[in-house]
């Protein structure tokens, strides 16, 4: 049951670390476009070295929580290529967008999120839902376990007792 726990535990860990990768996403992805709408090229370009320092202090933190999973947990191969794929394309965009903010083609940058960024979201959403349909069937495994645990407990204590009282019987009549 412990190391089931600790399966499950660390199946969460990488669920949590994909969710924050992916509300990370999100949140860069609508700072972005509401800096867009405003068509404030200073106030973009002042705050896009914040976005670039948040983007890569969550790149790092999601991808350390990943590699430090327990040994027993075994992510999907293509989960931390993908990550990595998404999270390294974010700076570029970042440096692309504000060069255009720079030249003040407001529909340009408005593109660019549409065309290049949004689709980013769109590819961390899948990772999040394979993740969490990973974490769906290990619990399902996991409570499995615990009831084929919980079935056997049910016929040893009876059986454990039984054969007590056996025992007990037995030296009881062998004493007198």
């Amino acid at each position: 049951a412990r190391l089931q726990a600790e399966s499950l535990s660390g199946v969460d860990q990488e669920l949590i670390a994909v969710l924050q990768a992916h509300i990370s996403l999100m949140s860069f992805y609508e700072r972005l476009d509401f800096l867009a709408r405003s068509e404030d090229t200073s106030r973009l370009v002042r705050e896009a070295e914040e976005l670039r320092n948040a983007l890569l202090e969550e790149s790092r933190r999601s991808r350390n929580a990943i590699r430090n999973l327990p040994p027993q947990v075994k992510p999907d191969p293509a989960l931390f290529p993908n990550l990595v794929a998404i999270q390294e394309a974010l700076p570029a965009q970042l440096d692309a967008i504000t060069v255009l903010a720079k030249l003040k083609d407001w529909e340009a940058v408005r593109l660019r999120l549409v065309n290049q960024v949004r689709p980013l979201e769109s590819r961390s959403s899948e990772l999040v839902a394979s993740i969490d349909r990973e974490v769906g069937k290990e619990q399902a495994k996991v409570g499995s376990n615990i009831e084929r645990a919980q079935r056997q407990i049910l016929l040893i204590v009876p059986a454990t007792g039984l054969l007590t009282l056996l025992f007990a019987s037995f030296l009881g009549w062998a004493i007198t």
